[in-house]
């Protein structure tokens, strides 16, 4: 689950969007990134990364690119991720 929040600057269509993400695998461990993008509303394009993790994912590392999506008549949408991750 990934939540965020977006500001838009006046009279340039442009804008920026942030915020956190904790993923659960099917074992209940957690994974934890932190997010952020520019131009939200028409493909946000930005950098995540991966900043800690429970179970086999304790130690996480790693930084990686990625394209949101919003999903019309919605505040949900969805991404397309690329990149790597360390784990110790």
């Amino acid at each position: 689950m990934c939540g965020g929040t977006a500001a838009e600057a006046p009279n340039k269509g442009i804008g920026t969007a942030s915020g956190t993400c904790l993923i659960t695998d099917k074992d209940g461990d957690k994974v934890f990134l932190v997010w952020t993008c520019k131009n939200p509303g028409s493909g946000c394009q930005g950098t995540f990364q991966w900043t800690g993790g429970t179970g086999k994912y304790t130690g996480i590392t790693g930084n990686n690119t990625f394209t949101g999506f919003p999903l019309p008549s919605s505040a949900s949408g969805y991404s397309v991720w690329k990149g790597d991750w360390k784990l110790p």
